[in-house]
């Protein structure tokens, strides 16, 4: 029994480490970086993490974390609860749908996934927000954000990469 719950334990923790450094990228795409005229630049990095996870080990980053991501997203950055939740939860099920096709490809093809990725999720964030303040909201601040995640992509993937070699290989 006690190693069944140790066993458990561990996989608990093992778990709990796409989704904090998820939950830490959130905070850093809070930060204030700059703006661009009406635009600001901000990179949605918690979102291209969570395309890095989806991508390489979905078995350490289940639907369950990926909703808990998106939730922690809406409070951090002040949103109406559940719309990153929804947007990160269609981004994820784009990237379980197609991810046979990015795997062990070059940078390029897994940056048009991302990208399609990427928009979908925004997509459902812009639908969301529109939704709920009743008017179609301008669409360019959108497509600026995700083309400055999908950009950020990279750097993102190259941090997560540096922590999955630690985690343990998948069963």
């Amino acid at each position: 029994m006690n190693a069944t719950i140790s066993a458990q334990l561990l996989r608990l923790l093992v778990l709990s480490v796409p989704f904090g450094l998820v939950v830490l990228f959130i905070l850093a795409s809070a930060l204030p970086l700059g703006s661009l005229g009406a635009y600001a630049l901000s990179p949605n990095f918690g979102f291209a993490a969570m395309v890095y996870w989806g991508l390489r080990r979905p078995d350490l980053f289940p639907p369950l974390s990926v909703f808990l991501a998106g939730l922690a997203h809406d409070l951090i950055g002040g949103g109406p609860l559940g719309l990153w939740a929804a947007a990160y939860l269609a981004g994820y099920a784009f990237v379980l749908w197609q991810r046979v096709l990015f795997i062990g490809r070059a940078a390029f093809p897994v940056l048009v996934g991302v990208g399609f990725a990427t928009a979908i999720g925004l997509a459902v964030a812009w639908a969301g927000a529109s939704w709920r303040s009743q008017i179609w909201l301008d669409v360019g601040p959108v497509a600026v954000h995700a083309i400055l995640t999908v950009a950020c992509f990279p750097l993102v993937a190259m941090a997560c990469s540096a922590v999955e070699e630690r985690l343990p290989a998948p069963e």
